[in-house]
């Protein structure tokens, strides 16, 4: 029989490609479900902080505490409908089809994840946590 050794076999140029690749996205990836966990939690003590606010300040008008919760509400809304559960789950096994679209879809997820830090950061400074 014809011996053949793993030599003349050879290691396919792409296969090493699509590995680093792969560690990349992985690695991104990852970072990207810490930032999202983290934001969660600072969502929910945020929302916590403002509802104790709203309450320590009876002095605002009934309409500008009633503005608020409701931006807060809404917001509170979005974000819950925002759930990268589903992406986490597909991502493991579509890696390997080596799909560079997973780099615009992190940037869009990070994006999108700014644009709540920034709401946040908005309705804090309606209820005056920020100066």
């Amino acid at each position: 029989g014809k011996r053949i050794s793993s030599v003349s076999k050879g290691i396919n140029p792409f296969d090493v490609v699509v590995m680093i690749q792969l560690e990349d996205h992985i690695k991104m990836f990852n970072e990207l479900k810490q930032n999202y966990e983290n934001h969660k939690q600072h969502v929910k003590d945020f929302t916590t902080e403002v509802y104790d606010k709203l309450e320590a300040r009876n002095r605002r008008s009934v309409d500008d505490v009633g503005e608020i919760n409701e931006k807060l509400t809404k917001f509170k809304e979005s974000f819950d409908k925002f759930s990268l559960d589903a992406t986490f789950e597909n991502i493991g096994h579509k890696f390997v089809e080596y799909n560079d679209s997973y780099a615009d879809k992190f940037q869009k997820i990070e994006e999108k994840l700014n644009k709540f830090e920034e709401d946040l950061t908005e309705i804090g400074i309606r209820v005056g946590f920020y100066a």
